[in-house]
């Protein structure tokens, strides 16, 4: 039972990692090519880690 819980509250901090890795690539302030190259980066990143998150969350609630 507690490794359920567990398994839940990762998932959960993985949800917030990826926003927190979308919102710090869209929140960037400098224009350069390098500085949009991985605002690009984040976000993808950021969508890979919810998108992951999120499955195997809602795989751990059935």
């Amino acid at each position: 039972m507690e490794n359920n819980q567990n398994d839940k509250l990762t998932y959960i901090l993985m949800i917030i990692a990826g926003l927190i890795c979308i919102l710090n690539g869209v929140l960037v302030f400098d224009q350069t090519i390098i500085m949009i190259l991985l605002s690009v980066l984040f976000i993808i990143i950021g969508l890979i880690v919810s998108y992951i998150s999120i499955n195997g969350l809602r795989h751990k609630l059935k």
